[in-house]
């Protein structure tokens, strides 16, 4: 594989991974949204915003990456 081409897969790979911190983030912000007890809503809150954070870092990544911003 090309150099072109490990760089490409690269910025794919961390493409998919944005996507998977958005979706984690999205399904503890619903069990939060749901739960009736007050340290199960505080923890998935805060795995939430934990995957935010997670998403952020990985998307400053890309953007360095691909010298622009993430589509």
């Amino acid at each position: 594989m090309s150099q072109q081409g490990n760089y490409t897969e690269l910025l794919e790979i961390l493409q998919a991974a944005i996507q998977r911190e958005v979706m984690a983030a999205r399904l503890y912000e619903e069990g939060a949204a749901k739960a009736n007890d007050d340290k199960a809503r505080e923890l998935l809150q805060r795995l939430a915003k934990e995957e935010r954070h997670h998403r952020d870092l990985l998307q400053a990544q890309y953007e360095e990456l691909a010298g622009g911003a993430f589509y």
